[in-house]
């Protein structure tokens, strides 16, 4: 049984302070984490209202060459704002370009309202899944094979090529609460991501994905289980008062 890791959910907006002093932030943060924590992670939205807000492949890029120790991924990818083929062929690059510390984290998006924004078809949930597995499928095929043809009712690839490629294979992080993603991520996922919840909230949610495990022949041993949930970190020889 493998131990317990620790990543870091960088903060993606600005909080209005000046862009030296942020930058400075983040590269303080990953400095402290660097030997007590495997990783770091970046959201991906395009906004939240009028607030100050990073696209997250682009921060998370930049970061991810400033710090050579850690593995890096996006918590997660919404599936709605790339073609399906070219996201394949960003995280091949990356993943070659850094030496296979990238972590594939995706999902089939939320967010109407950036959505209408940023004038991207938002369709209804059952589309989006459906969406979602295409884009695995397509994006594993470029990674693994050659000459890819893929004619799906969503997505279509003809004769595409991805190369170099990503070496090792990224980890495919899935998002999923619902039974119909649960399935989904059952059959594409190598990790699976919940939000923070109670204790008895993850312990139904953990029971659920067995079960879906179950009903497409997998092994739920073999789906490793990653949750994001809030933590105060302090120093070990913090005292307390009475």
């Amino acid at each position: 049984m493998a131990g317990v890791q620790f990543g870091w959910s960088m903060p993606v907006g600005n909080g209005n302070i000046d862009r030296d002093a942020y930058l400075r932030a983040y590269e303080k943060g990953l400095e402290i984490i660097s030997g007590s924590f495997d990783s770091a992670w970046f959201s991906d939205h395009l906004q939240f209202g009028d607030q100050d807000f990073l696209e997250g492949w682009t921060a998370l890029t930049y970061l991810m060459a400033k710090k050579p120790d850690l593995k890096f991924g996006h918590i997660v990818l919404c599936q709605l704002f790339r073609n399906p083929a070219v996201l394949a062929k960003m995280a091949a690059t990356l993943q070659y370009m850094s030496k296979g510390r990238f972590i594939f984290g995706i999902g089939a998006g939320w967010n109407e309202e950036e959505c209408e924004a940023y004038n991207i078809y938002f369709p209804p949930p059952g589309i989006r899944v459906e969406e979602l597995e295409e884009t695995l499928l397509i994006t594993k095929a470029l990674w693994q094979e050659d000459n890819v043809t893929f004619e799906g009712q969503h997505h279509q690839v003809r004769n595409a090529y991805c190369h170099p490629k990503p070496d090792p294979i990224p980890p495919i992080m899935v998002a999923s609460l619902q039974p119909k993603m649960m399935r989904l991520t059952a059959r594409h996922a190598d990790w699976w991501n919940i939000m923070g919840a109670d204790i008895d909230s993850v312990k139904k949610h953990i029971a659920n994905c067995e079960q879906a495990c179950a009903e497409v022949g997998r092994d739920p041993a073999t789906l490793r289980r990653t949750l994001q949930a809030n933590c105060v970190c302090a120093p070990m020889n913090l005292s307390c008062m009475n």
